[in-house]
Formats: structure tokens, sequence, C-alpha cells
């Protein structure tokens, strides 16, 4: 991460280390502001850089349950304030998959339901800790009832349980 870090200066910069070596290597033209490094780390070494290291992770409902999420998301809290980050400096975000569907079976990562259902299944995401959402939806026709229905229930009732704020 440092290496890139450095590249997106615009200055050059030569390294040797173990594993990556370069000489007066540069960026043209330079990032105009800091680019975020998120990772969506899952085994323990890695979550650990992230913690470390990154500006966010992002796990993947599905390939996580919640709870095995939100506690892979303690470990990288744990390992910034280790580093002596502020664990808050971390993003944590989420990819989950939406089906508004009344009655559908559940499937794993895949929230599903009612309006209602679905805006309870979301928010459960949000309270356990991750403050963005990266949504995946199938239709057009799911995609304008999220928009519709579905993300204001869900951020108006984050702001009104104390989850997230509006600025």
């Amino acid at each position: 991460m440092s290496l890139l870090r450095a590249l997106w200066t615009g200055e050059p910069i030569t390294v040797d280390g173990a594993e990556f070596a370069t000489r007066e290597a540069r960026i043209d033209p330079p990032a105009e502001h800091p680019i975020p490094i998120w990772l969506g780390s899952y085994g323990p070494r890695a979550l650990a850089l992230t913690g470390r290291r990154a500006d966010g992770w992002l796990p993947s409902l599905g390939r996580l349950t919640l709870a095995e999420a939100s506690a892979r998301r303690e470990v990288v809290r744990a390992a910034a304030a280790e580093a002596g980050r502020d664990p808050d400096d971390v993003t944590c975000a989420c990819n989950i998959a939406i089906r508004v569907r009344p009655g559908a079976e559940p499937s794993p990562g895949v929230l599903t339901g009612t309006v209602d259902e679905v805006v309870a299944q979301t928010l459960e995401v949000v309270a356990a800790g991750f403050t963005v959402l990266l949504v995946h939806s199938l239709t057009e026709a799911d995609q304008e009832l999220l928009a519709a229905e579905v993300l204001p229930a869900v951020r108006a009732a984050a702001v009104e349980r104390g989850f997230a704020r509006l600025p």
C-alpha cells in the first residue's frame, strides 16, 4: 500500500524491497486527491493488515454470514487500534444482494422478503457497524423499488436509531 500511495503523488519513487523493486517509477498525472484503499480480506493476516494499513474493509455477505462479518470487523478494528490508528478511520463497508420478493426462500448472502423485511435485514447489517453498503440487485424494477422504498426507509431508521447521521 505504501508503494501505491507513493506512486499516486506523481513524484518518482525507488524501492528495493524483498517483494517489489522499482527505479524512478511514477504515475502521471498524479492523483488529484487521496485514493482510499479498501481490502476485501478474510484471513487473519489479511484482516490484521487491513486494520493496520487500509482505509476500508469490504467483505461480501454470502462469503460470510453477518455474524462472521461482524466478528472479523472487530479483528480489523483491533488491529487498527494496536497500530495506533483510530478504528473509526477504517471504513467498514459491505457488499449485499437485495431481492424484494415476498415469500421467497432465504438464500445465503441475499436479503429477501417484503419491503419491510428487507428494510429490517438491511438495518441489521448497518447495526453490525457496516456504514457503507454496496448493493446488488438484478433488475431495473428491483433498483427502482430499492431507490423509492427500501433505501429511504433504511436511511431514516438508521438515523432514528443512531446508527448514522445525515450530513
